[in-house]
């Protein structure tokens, strides 16, 4: 009769919009659609396209046993909770929630309604671990699943699309964002450095390594979610651990080591918390200084404005050169040197189909009239 009664509960709140009382929420999954779903001193986590959005707590910082997440302009408590020495994590007070790592530096975790992994075997037909999608090593444990594309038609989830983030692994379903929504799945953050190029409204939510956006600490496998000023926040470290782990900010793996030349991970003294590693921007990628210091050029390179394909001005980063040598870092082909009647300067180097009068214009290094496909550095 007990499990009758508590099964008609949760089939009335999930069919005619009744709001849960509190004592429901704290022990089980709620799902919900937004925050009217779960009643005052509650709000809606978005959780697609890994899981169902569910309700949790209004956050208060001194109270909350797990982390803030930033949602709608408010805060929900997520719940937290540990692995051990040997990887086994804690328990989750509330049924429907299995617990997840949110940082591949510390023990902490969250309570997420998600299949929790550490291979993807582990996973339902159709998914793979995240923990091997982005190469954490065969012994992670706290990572989860997530979908890959559809066999048939290659599609995926809303507010998913298929990408592939390794040469020679299969795609799978990443999640995405609408900035200023930088809202994003744990472990991955909104690639929000991709929005100022233009093109889709929504972008992709990546791999919370060093140097990619965050809205809290939930987003970052790498480093904390910290304001670095006019930055924004990013998952970042300071610059005196940076350089006791590798050297300084070149030397950690950050959202630079994805992106070529287009960024740069740099130390940034004028920041509120003091001297951080934040990404700059490289030769060709959009600067909006002296507009904005958001997107301000690596050391070494200055905003300039050039004359877009529509007519229009837009800035890039750039420098003069004499030849492609200086546009490139050693053993690179990712720039070229373009000669202009005022001056030549440094651009990224052209894609396949791309119309070239020399090889070294092209990414490829193989130019016909057009730039070919051939064999990239």
């Amino acid at each position: 009769m007990q499990s009758l009664l508590r099964a008609a509960l949760i089939f009335t709140a999930l069919v005619s919009a009744c709001v849960p009382d509190a004592s429901y929420l704290d022990d089980r999954l709620y799902q919900c659609a937004g925050p009217a779903d779960c009643g005052e001193g509650w709000g809606c986590v978005r959780a697609a396209p890994y899981a169902s959005d569910f309700c949790a707590p209004d956050c208060d910082p001194s109270t909350c046993d797990g982390v803030c997440v930033q949602q709608n302009g408010g805060a929900q408590c997520v719940r937290g909770c540990r692995f051990d020495a040997e990887g086994i994590p804690s328990e989750c007070p509330a049924s429907g929630f299995e617990c997840i790592r949110v940082s591949a530096e510390t023990d902490e975790g969250i309570c997420y309604p998600v299949t929790s992994c550490g291979l993807s075997s582990e996973c339902p037909e159709g998914q793979r671990c995240l923990a091997e999608v982005i190469g954490a090593g065969p012994t992670a444990t706290g990572s989860y699943c997530v979908p890959e594309p559809n066999p048939g038609d290659g599609s995926c989830p809303a507010r998913s699309r298929s990408a592939q983030l390794f040469l020679n692994q299969p795609p799978v379903c990443m999640a995405t964002c609408n900035p200023p929504d930088n809202r994003c799945p744990p472990s991955f953050g909104c690639l929000e450095q991709a929005s100022v190029l233009g093109g889709d409204e929504e972008v992709l939510c990546f791999p919370g390594v060093y140097g990619v956006s965050c809205e809290d600490d939930t987003n970052c496998l790498l480093g904390r979610c910290i304001d670095t000023g006019e930055a924004g926040k990013q998952c970042t470290l300071s610059c005196d651990e940076a350089g006791r782990l590798a050297g300084g900010c070149g030397g950690v793996l950050s959202l630079a080591d994805f992106t070529g030349g287009a960024l740069a991970f740099e130390c940034e003294s004028d920041t509120p918390e003091g001297p951080l590693c934040v990404t700059r921007s490289g030769i060709g990628f959009v600067c909006t200084t002296p507009e904005s210091d958001a997107y301000v050029c690596q050391r070494g390179l200055s905003c300039e404005s050039f004359r877009g394909p529509n007519g229009d001005s837009i800035r890039l980063c750039t420098r003069s050169c004499e030849d492609d040598a200086q546009c490139n870092s050693p053993g690179r082909r990712e720039n070229f040197c373009r000669q202009f009647p005022v001056g030549n300067t440094c651009l990224p180097a052209l894609p396949d189909g791309e119309v070239c009068t020399r090889a070294g214009q092209c990414r490829s290094g193989v130019c016909d009239g057009v730039c070919l496909g051939g064999s990239t550095i």
